[in-house]
């Protein structure tokens, strides 16, 4: 009984102790020298870092401005889109346009587009509606989708998720 009590106190005195040092921060010492280079890792595969692409080519709206297309998903894309970020990218005049918003076509003629996308087994079905009463057919140079998995959503919240070219690199895309 003695010994339990002689160990409580000296437990009791050094949480005492402890508890009770206070005075200034001190300074943070210098860095330390720089440690050996690691051994090099194994070459990734060609490919992106994070995201994945899809890419339509050159297409074209309906006469009321619609435009609809499939693409074929693998069982490996199919949780990220289900649970990432999908963003549309429309190509103009050899500029890139995010969408929702704005193209400008040929002749400086200006269009707004929204885009709804649905997924059923393993295809997505993209729609590009054109948001005027007045709509026209349009030619796009290329559409592309891009799926950031929503494991790497948070690195997509410091990127201008409206520049396509800093998407693109970003995620190491191809072009």
């Amino acid at each position: 009984m003695r010994k339990f009590l002689r160990n409580t106190m000296l437990l009791a005195l050094m949480g005492i102790g402890i508890t009770a040092c206070k005075g200034p921060q001190g300074e943070i010492g210098p860095e330390g020298p720089q440690g050996p280079q690691g051994e090099q890792g194994i070459q990734g595969e060609e490919g992106t870092a994070g995201a994945y692409q899809f890419s339509t080519g050159a297409a074209e709206t309906d006469g009321e401005g619609f435009l609809g297309f499939t693409l074929e998903l693998t069982q490996e894309t199919l949780p990220s889109i289900e649970k990432g970020v999908i963003l549309v990218y429309a190509k103009s005049q050899n500029f890139w346009f995010p969408l929702p918003g704005i193209v400008i076509f040929a002749n400086n003629q200006v269009s707004d587009y929204s885009f709804f996308y649905g997924i059923e087994n393993l295809d997505l079905s993209v729609i590009l509606l054109q948001n005027s009463s007045t709509a026209v057919k349009r030619n796009f140079q290329d559409i592309r989708i891009v799926v950031v998995p929503a494991i790497n959503a948070r690195m997509s919240e410091k990127l201008d998720l409206k520049s396509y070219e800093e998407v693109q690199k970003a995620f190491n895309l191809p072009k």
